[in-house]
């Protein structure tokens, strides 16, 4: 598995006690957190470029887009947590914050939401912007999980490009990364979390619909200020719908086109999937079906054995319990034809 993923796994288990309950999977599991750093950092360097130059200061510019600020906000709360545990020797809890935010921060939110504004046809503020953001995470973040995972952060840090005033030959005698009030931004965070929710229900339809590529969204604002903020997420927010082919905002009072199903995010703002004429709306009708045919064979077995001759001799509570399981039966196809009719408005045959 290697000594990172042997030495992060030891730590991570490490608690009040002395035992350690060694569970060799969880080291099989940071092996992969190995590979994820890895991936991540080549994207970010191929992101980055030969001819990328960090700013000589971490602090914010204030050109910072929300996705931007949330991040730089998310790597604080990291920072904080981990010193904070580190103090107490707590290396459970910090193993905990590095992985979280490496994990499903930096890779599974951030990455994925600047690959539509990092491309060389993005505005070039926006983009450089980015750029910066994404080279002060994987800075601060490799820093900070260093003294968990030592070879990869060193063999990783050292590709990076340096800050003008960055000096230290090593990884390991860098400054440690701490917390810093100007990276402290909860209103980000509360903005951003909108984002996530509108991606969340985006995806959920899409599962729910089998409507999973060349996906078309709609989502209706009741406000112009709700329309305000998502019509300026749009772009971010189609990255991290797999097989999202485009997401539109619409203005106060314009409803989506018909043939679409629904989820409310909030009470200004709903997320709508366009699933009429979707393929994949006939495989789902195809599945209940075959499920109501299922069911329907399970209550035609109960009708021929309550219509025996001798049914009567049986135990009343048997009797009872398949009474029971017909009405269950009865009432579960009800649900599925009805689940059939929705789909059916929803495809735009009735």
């Amino acid at each position: 598995c290697g000594t990172d993923a042997l030495r992060f796994a030891l730590c991570a288990f490490t608690s009040a006690g002395r035992d350690v309950s060694m569970d060799i999977q969880r080291v099989h599991g940071y092996r992969k957190f190995c590979n994820k750093l890895w991936n991540a950092t080549r994207f970010a360097l191929a992101k980055l470029g030969d001819d990328f130059v960090p700013a000589t200061s971490t602090a914010p510019t204030g050109e910072e887009s929300l996705a931007d600020r949330w991040i730089l906000h998310r790597l604080n709360c990291t920072a904080r947590d981990t010193n904070a545990a580190l103090a107490t020797m707590n290396f459970m809890a910090a193993t905990t914050a590095i992985y979280s935010f490496w994990l499903y921060d930096l890779c599974d939110v951030f990455i994925e939401y600047i690959k539509p504004i990092t491309t060389p046809e993005a505005d070039a503020g926006a983009r450089n912007s980015a750029l910066q953001t994404l080279y002060t995470c994987f800075d601060q973040a490799l820093k900070m999980l260093h003294p968990f995972m030592p070879f990869v952060t060193e063999e990783l840090w050292q590709r990076l490009p340096r800050r003008a005033n960055e000096t230290c030959p090593s990884i390991c005698i860098a400054a440690y990364p701490e917390p810093r009030s100007d990276y402290d931004d909860s209103r980000a965070e509360a903005d951003f979390e909108l984002v996530t929710k509108i991606a969340g229900a985006g995806r959920s339809l899409a599962a729910a619909y089998k409507v999973l590529s060349k996906s078309t969204f709609y989502v209706t604002n009741t406000s112009d200020a709700s329309y305000a903020f998502t019509a300026s997420q749009v772009d971010g927010i189609a990255t991290m719908i797999s097989g999202c082919q485009s997401i539109t905002a619409l203005k106060p009072g314009e409803a989506a086109p018909a043939g679409c199903a629904a989820s409310a995010v909030t009470d200004e703002a709903a997320v709508h999937l366009l699933v009429r004429g979707n393929p994949g709306i006939d495989q789902e009708i195809g599945k209940i079906e075959k499920k109501i045919a299922r069911i329907a064979k399970l209550v035609e077995g109960l009708e021929k054995t309550a219509q025996g001759p001798s049914y009567d001799r049986i135990p009343v509570a048997v009797r009872e319990a398949n009474a029971a399981k017909a009405t269950s039966y009865a009432s579960e196809m009800e649900v599925l034809r009805g689940s059939i009719e929705t789909l059916l408005v929803l495809k735009g045959d009735q």
